[in-house]
């Protein structure tokens, strides 16, 4: 058999170890057919013998202990090419091998993997080496850190509410007995100087008395102390509650009166009378509340996550759900210093003008504050660039120094309220990534970035300290600079590349020196989660905080066991409210990563159990809704809410099944209802507490 240059003998020459699988293929072959020759006919033994002997020369002269000195020559330099270089499987790159072989996973050869290959850090910064085709099958794309403008819009919520600087009480300043009112129910519409009652008062007629006669003895006797008797007398009537012109008229009658007539001191409304007539009334009693409602307040929910990017005398872009299409704006008047510690909100009002009384108090209104952040977490507002503003009432803007319309008090600059009064752009503007850059994991924020000037594509991930996020920004306060290339999609990849290696990564950072034939079982971000920051991050009051959350659910199962529309769509209408009240930002570290997964997917759910508005579209969403509602309880609630059974029907939506969460043993179906309400089984228990339910 002559062996020409695409032999397997020819191709295995060059191989500085054992013969390759071709050649050993090859060799079996061979043999095997020289044997069936022999047997088929006994004439080519003798043909066949020579062969045969050819055959084990040809074998012993590729063998490993052959002597040809090109394969001791290459075995020579056999061990030094073997020591750099580990063999791993492109479908499973944990299985790293000193020698070639099959993946003990899924049998295919193993493949040359050198150092270079992997990627070395340097310092405490994991990188990882990536060719060209990797980068094109992961999809990595990356973009230049910029520094720029950056926007947001924050919403919040609230209702118009009475300016309480604009409350009036309109009280007794003497006593007697209400004979008339005039304004006589509350809601009535009054302006400046319109009577209200009249009051009969023996008091007031002895005061009368009293500055008739003084007035009388000044004119007949004159002199200087019957004058100041008379302006005594004249005093005390105006202390009464007299007006300058009733008092006038009292002096040209001559004659005291019985009754006195109160006038409104404001335009408003009527919002309280608290007499009636007959009553009987002593100095101080409060006879009239009157509110004037041209100019009001907008009360509003902020987060304590939003609360750094709001400032005294931002403007507010307010919409009423009663006037659609309609935007009124307002300023922010006041920041509550303190935070509702079961909302995790501060209260945020907002002077709104009301001149044609269109605003209510109680109407639902939603703000909008538009924010563009500078470097360093200043606020950069233009429409505010060198203005001064008064410290109480921001609606008072002004070009210069001066003093406010309302109150009198010096301006101060804007610059002084936490704003810059550039033009914008330069250094005032702060750097930003893309929100699709950093990958979040409790308190760690990692961005991966690509380094320049590197002979292959190699990323280095860094712990990055973020502000707020602004639209589809993030600000960047540390870790990263200008220009700097940062991965924006397919850092997931990479960060999962760098967890099967065994390296650091975001959700293992003190992972390094992993073996990797570990590194499989570790790979799992659900692994990487230290349930003891988690635990610490879920406070015991948080369960206090479910308990009506899983009421809800409880309701609206009920509901659908019942057949009842309308006993669901309260039960969903609770859920929804409970989740808002609970709201994002709860916990901390790894528990709020989860929670915050919990509460978007749960979101989303109820949404869309909300339209349309039929028991079949609740039923159709209530799996996954339950799902969710068992991952809080078992992450969230553990220890701290009352057992609770879980059930299973095979036959929903034909022949798939069910689960919900109920009270009882006794199974109330809440995908099927009457038609089918025993239908399913209990199957477990979900909670620790020796509790008959919620």
């Amino acid at each position: 058999m002559p062996l020409n240059s695409s032999s397997p003998g020819s191709a295995c020459r060059a191989r500085p170890h054992r013969p390759c699988r071709q050649c050993v293929i090859a060799w079996h072959n061979l043999k095997l057919k020289i044997f069936r020759s022999m047997k088929t006919n006994y004439k080519t033994i003798l043909i066949g013998l020579p062969v045969l002997i050819l055959t084990f020369f040809l074998g012993w002269w590729l063998s490993p202990g052959g002597t040809p000195s090109d394969h001791d020559e290459a075995g020579e330099a056999a061990p030094e090419k073997a020591a750099s270089t580990t063999w791993t499987c492109s479908m499973h790159p944990q299985v790293r091998q000193p020698d070639p072989g099959d993946c003990p996973i899924c049998a295919m050869d193993l493949i040359p993997l050198t150092d270079d290959d992997d990627g070395a850090d340097d310092g405490e910064l994991p990188r990882l080496r990536l060719s060209d085709r990797a980068i094109a099958l992961m999809h990595i794309q990356t973009v230049p850190v910029q520094q720029q403008a950056a926007h947001a819009s924050i919403r919040l919520t609230g209702r118009v509410a009475i300016d309480e600087t604009r409350l009036y009480t309109v009280a007794a300043w003497f006593g007697g007995r209400v004979d008339h009112l005039f304004a006589d129910f509350s809601g009535v519409q009054i302006r400046r100087q319109e009577h209200l009652l009249e009051i009969y008062s023996p008091q007031l007629f002895g005061a009368q008395e009293e500055f008739l006669q003084a007035l009388q003895a000044s004119r007949e006797r004159g002199g200087s102390a019957a004058r100041s008797l008379a302006e005594g007398a004249r005093e005390k009537l105006g202390l009464l509650g007299l007006s300058e012109a009733q008092i006038s008229v009292i002096e040209a009658s001559g004659e005291p009166t019985t009754h006195l007539t109160y006038y409104s001191p404001v335009d408003g409304i009527v919002m309280e009378r608290q007499v009636s007539t007959g009553q009987y009334v002593e100095t101080g009693t409060p006879l009239y509340t009157v509110v004037d409602l041209t100019r009001v307040w907008l009360e509003l929910e902020a987060y304590e996550s939003d609360l750094d990017r709001l400032r005294f005398g931002q403007t507010v872009e307010i919409k009423v759900l009663s006037y659609p299409g309609e935007v009124f704006e307002g300023r922010i008047a006041y920041i509550d210093r303190q935070i509702d510690a079961r909302k995790r909100t501060a209260r945020v009002r907002v002077d709104l003008p009301n001149e044609n009384l269109r605003l209510k108090p109680g109407m639902l209104a939603t703000g909008t504050v538009k924010v563009r952040m500078g470097a360093g977490g200043i606020l950069a507002d233009m429409d505010l660039a060198g203005k001064w503003i008064s410290p109480m009432h921001p609606q008072i803007v002004k070009s210069g120094p001066g003093t406010c319309d309302v109150c009198g008090m010096d301006l101060v600059p804007v610059e002084e309220l936490g704003y810059f009064a550039g033009a914008g752009g330069g250094t005032e503007d702060p750097l930003v990534i893309p929100a699709t850059a950093p990958l979040f994991t409790g308190p760690r924020s990692i961005a991966y970035v690509r380094l320049p000037d590197t002979e292959r594509p190699t990323f280095e991930a860094r712990e990055v300290t973020l502000g707020p996020r602004l639209g589809d920004v993030y600000p960047v306060l540390a870790g990263l600079e200008a220009g700097e290339q940062v991965v924006v999609h397919g850092q997931f990849k990479i960060d999962s590349e760098l967890q099967i290696r065994g390296r650091p990564s975001m959700m293992a950072p003190e992972r390094g020196d992993a073996d990797p034939q570990e590194a499989d079982s570790a790979a799992d971000p659900r692994d990487a989660i230290d349930r003891a920051d988690f635990a610490a991050g879920v406070d015991t009051s948080f369960g206090d905080e479910l308990r009506p959350l899983m009421e809800a659910y409880l309701a609206l199962t009920e509901g659908l066991a019942d057949d009842s529309l309308s006993a669901a769509q309260a039960g969903l209408k609770s859920f929804h409210e409970v989740l808002l009240e609970i709201g994002q930002h709860r916990l901390s570290g790894d528990a709020h990563v989860a929670w915050m997964e919990r509460y978007e997917s749960l979101h989303e759910i109820t949404h869309a159990m909300a339209e349309p508005a039929t028991i079949e579209n609740l039923r159709s969403h209530l799996q996954a809704l339950t799902l969710e509602v068992e991952r809080i309880y078992v992450n969230f609630g553990a220890g701290q809410l009352p057992a609770l059974k879980r059930a299973f029907c095979p036959m929903v939506d034909g022949d798939q099944i069910g689960t919900w969460l109920q009270r009882g043993e006794v199974v109330n179906n809440p995908y099927w209802g009457a038609a089918m309400l025993r239908c399913g089984e209990v199957f477990d228990v979900i909670g620790t507490q020796e509790e008959d339910g919620l």
